[in-house]
């Protein structure tokens, strides 16, 4: 979250997903304490900040910010503790992420929830 304002699709330049994307095994739960951060986005204040998310119907969508291409997605289910990963997703579009393979990925998907979330 940035300064109490929810991030929206409309906070930012972005692109939609690539079609061409591909399934990661990212696998986590989430307090409702952690939910309410992700579900307030995140919109960057500085050069510095590389990251733009937002959540929208039951999706996290995760942007670069210079560029505006979108390179996660998670899908969020409710559980009866908080929230849970149901699905994730990485793009394969070589001209706007480069793949470190699943591990890689993966290891770069829980770096960005702590620099966009702190969580």
């Amino acid at each position: 979250m940035s300064d109490g304002e929810a991030a929206t699709r409309r906070s930012w330049k972005i692109q939609p997903m690539s079609d061409h994307r591909r399934r990661i095994d990212y696998q986590r739960a989430f307090s409702e304490a952690e939910f309410a951060k992700i579900s307030s986005g995140h919109i960057p204040r500085g050069m510095e900040d590389k990251w733009f998310a937002f959540f929208e119907d039951g999706w996290v969508h995760f942007h670069r910010s210079w560029t505006g291409f979108c390179i996660f997605q998670l899908k969020l289910a409710k559980t009866a503790e908080g929230w849970r990963v149901e699905e994730a997703w990485v793009t394969e579009e070589d001209s706007q992420y480069r793949s470190r393979g699943d591990a890689g990925d993966v290891a770069l998907l829980k770096n960005v929830m702590g620099w966009v979330f702190g969580i």
